[in-house]
């Protein structure tokens, strides 16, 4: 057995990890396996296992007996957690104890039995040193490293969807476990708006304006006391935001092969709105473009969206014709297409135009053109009708640019109509006509008539005929022939008898004006056969003008001659209205009288005016149109007669007008009563005037108020409150009259409640009581008269008042020889309104009111219980504050009565008069 042996001074690290667990029989240390790091080696060989290892502990219990060591040690602890560690479990010496320490961190807790605590406080790694010291008082020292193990976060990539301008928020420690985490950073696109705050909150608002979605990237970082380092990568995908606008477009499409159409915005839109179009433009109208397609993008940076907006932009078909008019022609005259080209001072034109003449071709410039006579040219000036088809192209533009147009030249057949025509005559009166009146046709010619055994007939080409023959009817053929050479039969029906002329007239006149001769006659003959009309001033026809006044007459001869009938006719005269309207202005204190015509004359320019009045006699020429009679005359108060007539009529056409002119009276003011206001508050006071003179209508003002449309006479003004005032009336014309001065003095003591107390002995006409009581049989009354006492209490609000009575009546009727007797006894609640005027009055309320009756009909004896509501309406004087008579007409709803009461009253209570 080979042994071989080589001490160090510690124990090295391998040789500790071999005898973990193990315990050894020195007592000087105990090895556990941990991560530690030694300061010294041993080196040992090793022979025969056995032996070597008996022989290592007996000589390593006896060299080492006296041996102090303090070792490094190691320890790695999770951040966050608490730990506890000897570090002299692996220091060499007998009964060690630690003497002293020193860079311990705060946090490190050390212990009397050599125990050191790590706490959770402790987030960083540290090490400290420590000296240890034997029971001989040998000392050593060692140094401990702490290494603080963080903890690392695998976060994954964030993804959050939203809208341009619509802000995303949230907190990227929501679900973290990470107690003091923080987000220490935030970074992104530097053109977009983010925040962040360290408790891992962030928001983020992108404005999205490229129209298609983006993702935006963003790196947040986070940290803690236990955390490594940490970021994670939020990404965001953000679409674009649609514009709520619907803007409306006005398209002028573009001129074939020409850059001058628009696109225009004619809606008004938010001003932040900006505009690109796909051609690069950026104005909101797009305009000088050739047709086709384009794209509009609108974007509004304030609301963070876009809108796109396509249009197709159309082509003017090609359109040089303006407007077209066409002319039909016939066989001798050619037709018309006459129109306007239209295009720049320089254009030049290719002209193709096909039809049954042929192909035409024409180099023309702008301006106005007739087709047809460039045609007509074309072929010697041959008439041009029919169908052709026109193709016109602007030779600097392409040759898509082509107008075709379809033109029809209608051809005119010369409408040919015979009808056939009838005529009366005598016996051997020559009759004269013309065959051709009728007929329709054009440039007719009248040939080939044949003659008839009887009569004789000679007919000229342009159709007169003169015929003359027995009694008898004569029936003739002809050939007509137009124009254009067609031919058709015409006939002729000839009678020839003895007769009458039959004709009645209807005149419709038109009278004449006074002395001229502007009348009218129109006439309307019945049959209409062209007969001759002869008036009996020398005019002929069915109408004749320039007639005066008088008795006309009309001779109809009938168109052959053989008869002739004669008519009258009166013409009446028309009065002539010079005057077309007038005015009267009466003098007044600010202006005079004056009489204003507006004349007209029908036939002068001038009209004799002739006036009498109070101030003589005046004549004066007076232009048509408005005149002023003060500028011809005096005119002072009285009566006027006018004469109108123009100077050449007769006397009997004067047009005469009558008018009278006041003298004026100032306006006078009277008062003549007064209702003071119930209080001092309130403005219930009422005014009675009397207004004389002056013009209506009148106005008086107070301070606060003005009365309008007075009349003359008495007026009641309301309103008044307590206060002195002047009163001035002031008429239409604005002149005053005199002042008068009105004190109004409150009837209250300042409140607007207040009461009376009544005594009231009332006698009633012999007429049906109210609530009477009548017997099954009662005789007829022969007497009736009825009296009562009562007390009547009123509580006044303003011109209101509600109040209840009581009293006693008694009722003595009369029949025959005996005396029926009522006695009643009357409870009533009032409501209604009064005004008062002075001394008087004016009540009206409404009465629901009990009555307990007791009648005695000889020696029997009833009583009853009546009830009776009733309207009153009633006068009242009152002689001073404490007696008045009152008269009363009471309407009984229920026994439909009415009742008049005379009643003296005894007010032995009044608020107002305390």
């Amino acid at each position: 057995m080979i042994f071989a042996f080589e001490s160090f001074s510690q124990i090295p690290k391998t040789y500790a990890d071999f005898w973990q667990n193990i315990e050894l029989t020195s007592s000087k240390a105990k090895l556990i396996q941990k991560e530690k790091r030694s300061s010294a080696r041993k080196y040992i060989t090793i022979g025969l296992a056995g032996v070597l290892t008996g022989a290592i502990l007996y000589f390593s219990d006896v060299f080492q007996n006296d041996k102090i060591e303090a070792i490094d040690d190691v320890y790695k602890v999770a951040c966050g957690e608490k730990y506890e560690f000897n570090p002299i479990e692996n220091d060499i010496g007998n009964n060690l104890r630690i003497k002293s320490f020193t860079g311990n961190p705060s946090g490190l807790v050390y212990t009397d039995n050599n125990i050191f605590i790590v706490t959770p406080e402790i987030t960083n790694s540290f090490s400290f040193s420590y000296t240890i010291e034997d029971e001989k008082g040998n000392t050593s020292g060692a140094t401990v490293f702490i290494e603080i193990t963080k903890q690392t976060l695998n976060l994954d990539v964030i993804t959050l969807n939203t809208e341009s301008g619509i802000p995303v928020s949230g907190n990227i420690l929501s679900d973290i476990v990470c107690i003091s985490c923080n987000l220490t950073n935030m970074s992104g696109p530097p053109e977009e708006s983010y925040t962040w705050t360290k408790e891992g909150s962030f928001e983020v608002l992108i404005h999205n304006l490229s129209g298609i979605e983006n993702l935006y990237k963003f790196v947040l970082t986070i940290e803690g006391e236990c955390i490594q380092k940490t970021t994670v990568d939020l990404l965001i995908n953000v679409k674009p935001k649609i514009c709520v606008i619907d803007p409306e477009f006005k398209m002028i499409p573009a001129n074939c092969d020409s850059d001058d159409g628009s696109i225009s915005l004619i809606s008004e839109v938010d001003p932040h709105y900006s505009f690109l179009w796909d051609n690069g433009s950026t104005s909101k109208d797009l305009i000088n473009v050739r047709a086709g397609e384009y794209m509009l993008t609108m974007t509004n940076p304030s609301m963070s969206c876009t809108k796109e907006f396509s249009f197709f932009l159309e082509e003017n078909s090609p359109k040089y014709f303006s407007e077209i008019e066409i002319h039909a022609g016939n066989c001798i005259e050619s037709g018309e297409i006459r129109t306007q080209i239209e295009g720049s001072k320089d254009d030049q034109f290719l002209m193709e135009i096909v039809g049954i003449q042929g192909t035409f071709e024409y180099i023309i410039g702008i301006g106005e053109v007739d087709i047809a006579s460039l045609i007509s040219q074309s072929i010697n000036g041959a008439s041009v009708t029919g169908k052709f088809v026109i193709k016109i192209r602007n030779l600097i533009k392409n040759e898509r640019c082509t107008q075709e147009i379809e033109i029809e030249i209608p051809k005119d057949t010369f409408m040919l109509s015979a009808v056939p025509d009838h005529y009366k005559a005598s016996p051997n009166v020559l009759l004269k006509g013309n065959v051709l009146k009728n007929d329709i046709g054009t440039g007719l010619n009248a040939i080939n008539i044949d003659q008839i055994e009887g009569a004789s007939i000679k007919i000229e080409s342009n159709g007169d005929f003169e015929f003359k023959g027995n009694k008898g009817n004569y029936q003739y053929t002809y050939q007509i022939r137009d124009t254009c050479g067609t031919n058709t039969q015409g006939s002729l029906k000839i009678e020839v008898n003895e007769f009458l002329c039959n004709y009645a007239v209807y005149f419709d006149i038109t009278p004449s004006l006074c002395g001229a001769e502007t009348g009218e006659i129109f006439a309307v003959i019945v049959p209409d056969d062209g007969a001759t009309l002869l008036w009996s001033n020398g005019k002929f026809g069915d109408y004749v003008d320039e007639l005066k006044e008088g008795i006309y007459s009309l001779t109809i001869t009938h168109p052959t001659g053989s008869c002739f009938q004669e008519f009258t006719v009166i013409m009446p005269e028309q009065e002539i209205n010079y005057i077309q309207n007038s005015e009267i202005v009466q003098s007044s204190c600010e202006i005079p009288a004056e009489i204003i015509f507006d004349l007209n004359s029908p036939v002068s320019e001038f009209i004799l005016m002739v006036a009498e009045g109070p101030s003589g006699s005046y004549e004066a020429l007076l232009p048509s149109g408005i005149s002023n009679m003060s500028e011809y005359m005096n005119l002072i108060p009285g009566w006027w007669i006018f004469s109108f007539n123009a100077t050449e009529f007769p006397e009997k056409c004067i047009q005469q007008f009558t008018c009278e002119l006041f003298s004026y009276i100032f306006p006078e003011l009277v008062f003549m009563d007064k209702k003071n206001p119930s209080t001092p508050d309130s403005n219930d006071g009422i005014v009675i005037v009397n207004i004389a003179g002056g013009n209506e209508p009148f106005s008086i003002s107070i301070p606060g108020k003005i009365f309008i449309d007075l009349k003359a006479g008495i007026n009641l003004l309301y309103g008044f409150s307590q206060g002195v005032y002047e009163l001035t009336a002031i008429d239409k014309y604005g002149c005053p009259s005199n002042s008068v001065y009105v004190e109004m003095q409150a009837t209250g003591a300042g409140n607007s409640v207040h009461y009376d107390n009544s005594i009231l002995l009332n006698a009633s006409l012999p007429l049906k009581i109210p609530h009477e009581y009548e017997p099954i049989s009662l005789p007829e009354l022969s007497d009736l008269f009825m009296n009562y006492a009562m007390l009547d209490f009123r509580m006044y609000y303003n011109n209101l008042y509600s109040g209840f009575a009581f009293g006693n009546s008694e009722k003595v009727i009369y029949t025959g020889n005996n005396i029926l007797r009522m006695n009643s006894s009357v409870f009533s609640a009032s409501f209604g309104q009064s005004f008062d005027i002075q001394n008087t009055i004016i009540s009206y309320c409404f009465i629901q009111g009990y009555m307990w009756v007791t009648q005695k009909e000889f020696e029997d004896k009833m009583i009853s219980l009546h009830s009776f509501n009733a309207f009153r309406s009633s006068l009242e004087y009152k002689s001073d504050s404490k007696f008045s008579i009152q008269a009363s007409i009471d309407w009984f709803f229920k026994d439909k009565k009415t009742v008049f009461s005379l009643v003296a009253k005894y007010n032995f209570s009044d608020s107002n008069n305390q």
